[in-house]
């Protein structure tokens, strides 16, 4: 992102500058010095002869020059540390929507949109990569191909728009049966694969056993197997 957050006490700063303002903030902290000020300087100069008795005065008047003279480098640095902050915000803001938008153009680049299951390219590329693994570490990997029955009829008897209904309910019906690990792509028109790492052929046998009594319960917008 942006490197190292920043220290607590600019952290701390940042936030009264946000909520005071910056005009504000510089009159609370001239203030508060020109405060300090007369906290050191009274009780030295009560300990002097010469002007104990106008102490106070003389107190209260370095006070106030020093508040003075404060409140000018005082706001300075709060109103640069209040850009530096806001810019900071900016940028972080931007990166967030960057990065979001890139999210996006990778998820429909993968994505086919009619199913929501992969398209072919992304799930050959990460299958292969699942295969890899597997041959490097030794577990198993199951592939389920399957395609929707008498597909070519349904186009052909209720039209397109159904037969692409039926696709996009197959597809949420997948991803409803898929764990976090497995994969599930469309490979083109009504083929399907699916690859499940860790599972031998009967857990793969048990799977699509699942998917077919899954299948079987859709009525809309019509049954098909």
């Amino acid at each position: 992102m942006l490197g190292a957050p920043p220290p607590l006490w600019l952290a701390r700063l940042a936030r009264l500058v946000h909520g005071m303002g910056w005009g504000g903030a510089t009159l609370v902290l001239a203030a508060v010095s020109a405060a300090l000020c007369f906290a050191l300087l009274w009780p030295v100069l009560a300990l002097s002869p010469q002007i104990a008795a106008d102490a106070h005065r003389t107190a209260a008047l370095a006070s106030l020059a020093a508040g003075l003279l404060a409140a000018v480098p005082i706001a300075g640095l709060l109103r640069l540390v209040d850009e530096l902050l806001r810019n900071r915000a900016r940028l972080e803001e931007e990166i967030r929507r960057r990065e979001r938008i890139e999210r996006e153009l990778r998820t429909l680049a993968e994505t086919d949109a009619l199913t929501g299951l992969l398209n072919r390219r992304a799930f050959l590329a990460r299958a292969g990569e699942v295969v890899e693994l597997a041959r490097r570490h030794g577990f198993p990997v199951a592939v389920l191909l399957m395609d929707i029955d008498r597909f070519k009829e349904i186009n052909d008897t209720a039209g397109h728009a159904a037969g692409d209904a039926v696709l996009a309910a197959l597809g949420r019906t997948v991803r409803m049966q898929l764990r976090r690990t497995d994969l599930a792509g469309r490979l083109g028109g009504d083929e399907f694969a699916l690859l499940l790492p860790y599972t031998d052929a009967e857990g793969a046998g048990r799977a699509a056993r699942r998917l077919v009594d899954a299948v079987a319960r859709i009525r809309e917008p019509l049954p098909f197997s």
